[in-house]
């Protein structure tokens, strides 16, 4: 065995068990698989050949290796067209049976002519090569053979060359960019060499035999990368990406880094009105109702952030509507790929915004409705203080405090002195009025924390919060009610009574406190009387 029948054995090995790894997991899973079975057996049982070719005893025996050869020689390129034909997704142009038939009819001819004619498209006979290496050929460009192989070869690969590079050009992902570039280089490089070994060198010199065979090591080392990097046999890589998308329910667009629509499935073209094919490469902003900058800038911190969860923006459809709609999306990537693009999932919430919508406004009016209701209950309607029922809830809540914290309280008692001859004398409006201008004076004595309430009539309560300057507060109180008020051009003269007591010198008792607090308010009314 020589050396280059050695490496054509080393060939044959590695293609036998790359045919073996194409079908390991299923052999009927899908076309990729099979048809890359078929094209490692063709280029295996081509190297197989010619590992006897090489050293074949005499040239009529090295004449059946080479006839033998071709088989797998011519039907590499058909297999490998179909294989690409599957990768870039282009097995549709095989419509009918027929179809197959032509496809694989040129290289099944150049077979049968090979095998049972005198000579092949590359023989017209076989000489020992001058270096030592084995049979070479001698071949003429006067056989017609001769050119309807090179033009057989060269037009199933230059139309595998196209549909790789249309593929790579048109697809969104880097790995399928990348497998575009590597098969165009490694079989162009395959083709250009065999061509010179085995076409063109053999018209002019006999040294070295031919060696395309030998070339496809290439294919070999770049086939086995190209699988394991990018995971081209891989069920979930060959059906995850249009199954996955088609089949869920809500609206799914996928976006590349500038915002255009990759693709979208059935779902969100329902919602939009449009078809795919318009969606196609538009920008997502103009479906988006509102600020372009500001839904710009929510795209543009997507890109940072890697994802957001239920955005509400409002989407335009093809008619006009304007759907609110809730988005999530995301970015992805994968160690192969890196950005693959920018995964949006939407669902139509206008239903649900309506129902919102009502939701607030029957609260609202709910909310208006129970805090004029609270207002009625607890506040006097004449002078907006708090009334009877407010002030002794406030109470109650000061008894609470002082048992929690021991923080002491106290009450003012104050009944308006002179306030029925101002009723008689001027009515009632007048005397209203009075009452909201006293309302007014007390205020100027009452601090944060402190409540005043109508207890009813010209009868006021004040709670104290700071006992220390209580008595400070009864003089300056009855100090605002010695000027008179001028009411409507009436001059209305009001005194004010006042009596005080403190919680814990009541001895902790609310009824204590009150009774306490009025007693003292009747004896300052008497005094005032008396004078």
């Amino acid at each position: 065995m020589n050396l280059l029948s050695l490496f054509s054995y080393g060939n044959f090995v590695l293609f036998l068990l790359l045919s073996i790894y194409s079908i390991q997991f299923s052999p009927i899973r899908s076309k990729l698989n099979k048809y890359s079975f078929w094209v490692c057996l063709a280029l295996g049982e081509w190297n197989l050949c010619y590992v006897f070719f090489y050293i074949a005893p005499n040239s009529s025996t090295a004449l059946i290796w080479h006839k033998l050869a071709l088989i797998g020689m011519y039907c590499f390129p058909a297999f490998t067209l179909y294989f690409f034909i599957v990768l870039t997704k282009r097995d549709t142009i095989f419509k009918n049976k027929y179809h197959y038939f032509i496809f694989y009819l040129v290289p099944a001819i150049l077979i049968l002519i090979s095998l049972f004619s005198k000579n092949t498209a590359l023989v017209q006979a076989l000489v020992q090569s001058s270096s030592g290496l084995g049979w070479t050929y001698v071949n003429s460009t006067n056989s017609i053979l001769y050119w309807v192989t090179l033009l057989y070869l060269y037009c199933y690969f230059y139309f595998a060359f196209f549909l790789l590079y249309k593929w790579g050009k048109n697809s969104n992902y880097i790995g399928e960019k990348k497998q575009a570039r590597i098969f165009i280089l490694v079989d162009a490089t395959i083709l250009m060499l065999g061509s010179i070994t085995d076409f063109f060198y053999p018209l002019i010199d006999n040294f070295l035999p031919p060696m395309a065979n030998l070339f496809t090591i290439v294919f070999i080392l770049f086939f086995i990368y190209i699988i394991r990097r990018y995971n081209m046999f891989d069920i979930h890589h060959i059906a995850s990406p249009e199954l996955i998308i088609n089949t869920i329910m809500d609206p799914v667009m996928v976006l590349d880094e500038n915002f255009k629509i990759i693709r979208s499935n059935p779902a969100a073209e329902n919602i939009l009105g449009y078809s795919s094919s318009y969606l196609k490469n538009k920008n997502l902003v103009e479906f988006l109702l509102g600020n372009t900058d500001i839904n710009n800038k929510i795209l543009m911190e997507l890109l940072e952030t890697k994802e957001f969860k239920n955005k509400e923006l409002n989407v335009i459809t093809s008619k006009g509507e304007i759907i609110n709609s809730l988005f999530s999306a995301s970015t992805a990537e994968d160690r192969i790929n890196g950005f693959l693009g920018i995964m949006i999932t939407f669902k139509d919430i206008t239903e649900i915004k309506v129902i919102e919508d009502n939701l607030k406004f029957v609260n609202s009016k709910y909310r208006k409705t129970a805090d004029k209701l609270y207002k009625i209950a607890n506040f006097d309607p004449l002078t907006r203080i708090a009334n009877r029922r407010l002030f002794f809830e406030n109470i109650k809540q000061k008894i609470k405090q002082y048992e929690q914290t021991g923080k002491d309280f106290g009450v003012i008692f104050m009944d308006l002195n002179g306030f029925k001859p101002i009723n008689d004398k001027f009515g009632h409006n007048i005397g209203d009025k009075a009452l909201i201008e006293s309302v007014c004076r007390l205020k100027l004595c009452t601090y944060d924390e402190d409540v005043l309430a109508r207890m009813g009539g010209d009868e006021f309560v004040l709670i104290v919060s700071d006992t220390s300057s209580i008595n400070e507060r009864i003089n300056k109180i009855k100090t605002l009610f010695l000027s008179p008020m001028h009411i409507d051009g009436c001059i209305c003269n009001l005194g004010i009574a006042a009596g005080t007591s403190i919680y814990s010198q009541s001895n902790r008792d609310l009824d204590e406190l009150m009774r306490i607090a009025d007693i003292l308010m009747y004896e300052d009314k008497k005094k005032s009387k008396v004078k």
